[in-house]
């Protein structure tokens, strides 16, 4: 039976999340002279982390599992890469905050991306904070 190292194991998970993330804002400047290309890639980011972060189980069934802190230790990570991209894109001015946004719906980037984060199970609970510092 091959055992592996937690440590290292969650070290390669970072720098896989950090792989997702990285090149996208690398490319921000770039990304945002076009906003229909940029909608397109933010939309296919955040659809990766609805895979990584939705499929929810019941907590005494994660107990159980022997990987459980590892994968929320890789959650929480992607959680928060996801956090400050949003924050750059607010303080970028590409992403709004407004509650009238939500509400409201539409196909805009900052509707769509308030839309799907909102129906990732790990992470809604962190939407109003989040929303709430980015208008700050």
């Amino acid at each position: 039976m091959l055992k592996f190292d937690q440590e290292e194991i969650l070290i390669e998970l970072e720098l896989c999340i950090s792989a997702i993330f990285k090149p996208f804002l690398h490319h921000l400047e770039k990304l945002s002279n076009d906003l229909g290309e940029l909608t397109s890639v933010w939309i296919s980011l955040l659809s990766a982390l609805s895979h990584l972060l939705g499929k929810e189980t019941s907590e005494s069934k994660q107990q159980k599992k022997p990987n459980h802190n590892m994968l929320k230790v890789t959650k929480d990570l992607a959680t928060e890469r996801l956090r400050d991209s949003l924050m750059i894109l607010i303080s970028r001015g590409i992403l709004k905050c407004d509650d009238d946004i939500a509400q409201n719906g539409g196909n805009g980037i900052s509707s769509i991306t308030w839309k799907t984060i909102s129906n990732i199970s790990y992470c809604k609970h962190l939407v109003p904070e989040w929303r709430e510092s980015g208008k700050k």
